[in-house]
């Protein structure tokens, strides 16, 4: 019993003078949890959306900038107060997205891209209530996802 509080010790004041590996395990275990519920989901939530802006992502890639804009200037492009310009306002989301859109199939990209940005979330809920000195962060945070019902955690694979 002796060894295991030395070992318990040892760990623990590894982790607290590191914080940076703290913030890695956290996201790697939020990782782990959000792709063991969502891979074991056989659909994609909200799969109208992802597939569309995903598949613009590729479009995005394979096309050019340029060339993949002829029939969506319409709904991408919106006119400012003064009318003068127009603005694309998703182009860094889809920058983020195409390295999601090289995984084949798509939908397995869709999901990695999902996992990805919810266990995100998590760990940045995790470094703001550490950054706000409340004991046991990684307590607070995992029961704050342990404790969202099904449709609120859904809500993050979006």
């Amino acid at each position: 019993m002796q060894k295991i509080k030395q070992l318990y010790s040892l760990i623990t004041s590894f982790l607290r003078s590191h914080p940076i590996i703290c913030t890695a395990l956290v996201y790697a275990f939020f990782f782990l949890s959000f792709m063991w519920i969502y891979f074991g989901v056989t659909t994609v939530s909200s799969g109208d959306d992802h597939y569309f802006h995903f598949r613009f992502a590729q479009i995005l890639s394979q096309e050019g900038f340029l060339k993949s804009f002829r029939h969506f200037d319409a709904i991408y492009f919106s006119k400012m107060m003064t009318g003068d310009y127009t603005v694309y306002y998703n182009f860094l989301f889809y920058l983020f997205v195409l390295p999601f859109t090289k995984i084949a199939p798509l939908y397995l990209g869709i999901k990695l891209y999902a996992v990805c940005i919810a266990a995100l979330y998590a760990t940045i809920a995790y470094g703001v209530i550490r950054w706000l000195k409340v004991p046991y962060a990684f307590v607070w945070v995992a029961g704050l996802f342990a404790i969202t019902g099904p449709n609120t955690l859904g809500r993050l694979f979006l």
